[in-house]
This record gives structure tokens, sequence and C-alpha cells, in this order.
């Protein structure tokens, strides 16, 4: 993962100049995720909603802090790496299935914004839509090739349709919010304290999620340290913050929850069809978060791996089925995130299910735990583990009753 996304950016001075950690840190962080936040609005209403975000900011900081404290202390680029230095290797699978989990679900979640995105861009072109599986195995038909790379450097280019697209998706947002009339708000609710609000945690949790690549770029970071890594994860989590806060508002006021609820992503709102420069941001998005596909398919294969060559004692110098196992775990996992990605159309649901269970995990838990065990029980540490796993076990269980349309008894 380091070697992928963190060496375009790089000054004379030997690492990853501040600037350019911070800038890899906020494109880290927003994603696909931040296009369902008005829709994890609507279960907690408006300030609850406000409040969760700052928050799940605040938290999210916290625990990228205390990646950055356990990774100078370990001198490892991964979790699995810092894992086994801190809990030794017969544990490592631990985190390794935290990313097989995670990643697994960003492949999902980057094909269903492919199915839904790609025929609402062309459509405006005058191309009709075809069935959605014509848009999910087309999608995995062009990135097939990366899929099977270990190294993708040749990727790099791409993050800057990442960052473009990002960027121009927010401000349009804004710009369309800032067009509708107060008299022509949508149907929401200011304060209502309701059980829905356990679906609104762990998807601004997801949302404030860069925490996947934070050991391999603190190991990067020129003059790496304590006090610099603090400077990064303040101005990086404080740059996101507006761009979630204007995500969210915007299609919480100009909505409506009926039409939200049945449609999580705000792109795909009625109101938004037919537009050319709506059209740029459905393309967009699409190509940005397709060529994350093979980063994420990487990160699995790399797991996966390591869970079964440490299971069988394989020697990694002396390995000849490595491969066959290779060209195995590529292509099970593309059969069967295409699959999934097949049969769901709602990103709120998958965005929501993995801030519960893999990014509370990665962002909270793990590194608490990490962090304990070579600093000692503290407060803070202690608190973040627990509201981890507080928000992990009550998001599973909502995200949950919401697929099982069940969202109603959430909302009083």
């Amino acid at each position: 993962m380091s070697g992928t996304k963190y060496d375009a950016m790089k000054d004379e001075e030997p690492g990853v100049s501040l600037f350019a950690t911070v800038i890899n840190t906020v494109k880290g962080i927003m994603g696909a995720g931040i296009l369902t936040l008005s829709w994890a609005f609507y279960f907690s209403s408006l300030y609850p909603g406000l409040v969760c975000t700052f928050f799940m900011c605040a938290l999210s900081m916290y625990g990228f802090y205390l990646i950055g404290l356990v990774s100078d202390k370990t001198g490892a680029d991964t979790f699995g790496g810092m894992w086994s230095k801190l809990y030794g290797s017969g544990m490592a699978w631990v985190p390794d299935m935290v990313i097989v989990l995670f990643s697994s679900a960003c492949i999902i979640g980057y094909l269903i914004v492919c199915k839904g995105y790609i025929p609402q861009g062309l459509a405006v072109f005058g191309i009709a839509k075809m069935p959605g599986y014509v848009y999910v195995l087309g999608s995995t038909a062009i990135v097939l090739y990366f899929n099977y790379q270990s190294d993708l450097s040749v990727l790099t280019p791409t993050s800057m349709i990442g960052n473009f697209s990002i960027f121009y998706t927010t401000f349009l947002l804004l710009a369309f919010w800032f067009a509708t009339p107060v008299s022509d708000y949508s149907d929401w609710d200011g304060m209502v304290l309701e059980p829905g609000l356990f679906v609104t945690l762990p998807t601004m949790a997801f949302s404030f999620n860069g925490h996947f690549g934070a050991p391999g770029m603190y190991q990067q970071l020129a003059g790496k340290s304590p006090a610099k890594w603090l400077k990064v994860t303040i101005l990086g989590f404080g740059g996101c913050l507006p761009l979630v806060l204007i995500c969210a508002l915007s299609g919480f006021f100009m909505f409506d929850s009926e039409n939200l609820v049945a449609q999580s992503n705000v792109l795909l709102q009625k109101e938004m069809t037919g537009k050319y420069s709506v059209a740029v941001a459905f393309v967009g998005m699409s190509f940005a978060v397709l060529f994350g596909v093979p980063i994420h398919t990487n990160a699995v294969r790399g797991a996966l791996n390591g869970i079964i060559m440490r299971a069988k004692g394989i020697d990694p110098s002396n390995d000849p089925g490595a491969g066959s196992r290779f060209f195995m775990i590529t292509t099970t996992l593309t059969i069967l995130t295409n699959l999934v990605a097949l049969s769901l159309d709602d990103l709120g649901l998958v965005v929501s299910l993995n801030g519960a269970v893999t990014a509370t995990m990665m962002m909270y838990i793990l590194p608490a735990l990490m962090y304990m065990k070579f600093a000692g029980k503290s407060v803070g540490p202690m608190i973040t583990l627990i509201l981890g796993v507080i928000i992990g076990i009550t998001g599973v269980t909502t995200g949950l009753m919401v697929g099982m349309g069940e969202g109603s008894e959430l909302r009083w």
C-alpha cells in the first residue's frame, strides 16, 4: 500500500513533506461514503447529526494520532506489522482479517457507485441505460488487469482524478444548496433523539476513515515524530470536516426524507438528474473509485496470503505455491465482490455496516489496544476502545434492521 499511494509527493528532504502528507490524509479520508451522509442524518435529525459529526471527527482524529504513536514505537508500516511486534505473529490474523473485511466492503461499495453513476452520467449525453450487470462487469473488466498486479505504481496518476472528483462534487452540492430557497427546504426534523442515531454514528465513522494507510504515511513522513504527526492529524481532519458538513447538510436540506430513504446516495436523487454539471460528477466519481479497486484487491490478497502462510508455516524464501495462491485469491475475491455488488443497490447500507464492523476496529479498537500494550492503560485510549466497541455492536444491529426494511422502527 505504502509503495502505491504515498511515493508521488516527495521533496528533496528524505521522506514525504508535511504538506504532502496532509494532502494524502485528506485524499485517504474523502471517498464515496460522503455521498450517503444526508441519508445518515435522516436517522439522527439535524442537531444530533451535527453533534455526531463533530464527535466522530474528534474521536477519529485521536485514533489516527494513536496509530502514528504505535508506528513510531514499533517501526512498522502496516497494521499487521505493528500488531505482530506487540502481540506476536500468532495473533497477526486479527488485523489481517479486519483489512480483508474492510477492503472487500470498499470494493463492493465502489462497484455499486459505478453501477449507479455511469448510466446517470451517460444518460445526459443521450446514451440509453443498460442493465446493472453491464456496468458492474464492465467496470471490473477495465481494472481486471491491475487486479492481478502487485506493483500498482502505474495507478498513481489516477489519484488526480480522485482529488478533482471529490472536490468538484462537494462544491457542486454546495452550489445547488445555495441555489435552493429556504422556503423549499425539505421536511427534516431539527431535534429528535431516536435509536437511528446508531446508524448515523458508524456512517460518520466511515466518512472520517483515513486510517488504512496511516502506518505507511507515518514511516514515510520526513523528519517523522509524534509532534509532527499531531500537526498532520489536526490539519488533515480539520480540512475534511467542512467538506463532510457540506455533503451532509446540502442533501439534508434539499431532498425530502422519503426520497432519500429510498435512495441513500445524494447524486442519484431525481432533482440531480439531467444536468451536465452533475454528469461530470457521476463520471468523475465512477473513475475515481474504480481505480481504488486494484489497491484494495492488493490489500486483501496480501492479508489473506499472510494468514495462510503463517497458518501453514510456509517459508517466504521457499514458497513454490505463491503464484497459484496469488491467482486463486485474486480470482475468488473478484468473483465474490462482483456477485455481492450485483445483488445490492444501497450504498448507504454497505457504508453503514462497513463503518460499524471494520472501520471501528481499524480506527478505534486496534489503535487503542496496540497503544496500551506498550504505554499502559490510560483514560483516552480506554474511552476510545469502549466507544469503538459500543458503536460497532449497535451499528451492526441497526444497519441490519435497515437492510431488512425495518428502518422505520429506528425513528419515532
